[in-house]
């Protein structure tokens, strides 16, 4: 899905929000300071401004997924969740986001099927048996 596309949808924009409130959840908890993005507000804003001015635009998570290659979900939703793990605080958003894309992973990638669980996704029993497959390796 293009940038574009989030930025005009009321759903997706709903969405990029509570994805916003985790990450400045994990920041405070941190007590990691995002200057320019202090506040939810502030950094929806810059986020909708990102997605217009780079409207016609795929993520980088959905190029990797159309060339069959692994995201750097791990290192961004991914992060989000472990470190909300650590610190007790929910990150439900960047959790389901981080599941959903490693899944696509499963689905797309061009590694052969013999050395898919190490280079692109978890093993789909990790899938099932739950948050594990997340915690810091």
């Amino acid at each position: 899905m293009k940038y574009g596309r989030i930025a005009e949808t009321a759903h997706a924009r709903r969405l990029v929000e509570t994805v916003i409130e985790d990450v400045l959840a994990v920041a405070r908890a941190s007590r990691v300071s995002l200057p320019g993005l202090e506040d939810e507000k502030t950094a929806m804003a810059h986020a909708m401004k990102t997605a217009t001015q780079m409207a016609d635009a795929l993520s980088s998570a959905a190029q990797g997924l159309n060339r069959g290659k692994p995201t750097e979900i791990y290192s961004l939703n991914g992060f989000i969740t472990r470190r909300g793990l650590e610190l007790a605080v929910p990150t439900p958003i960047n959790h389901a986001l981080f599941t959903l894309v490693k899944l696509l992973e499963m689905d797309s990638c061009t590694v052969p099927v013999h050395l898919r669980t190490t280079v692109c996704a978890a093993p789909p029993s990790a899938l099932v048996s739950g948050v594990n497959y997340f915690l810091p390796r």
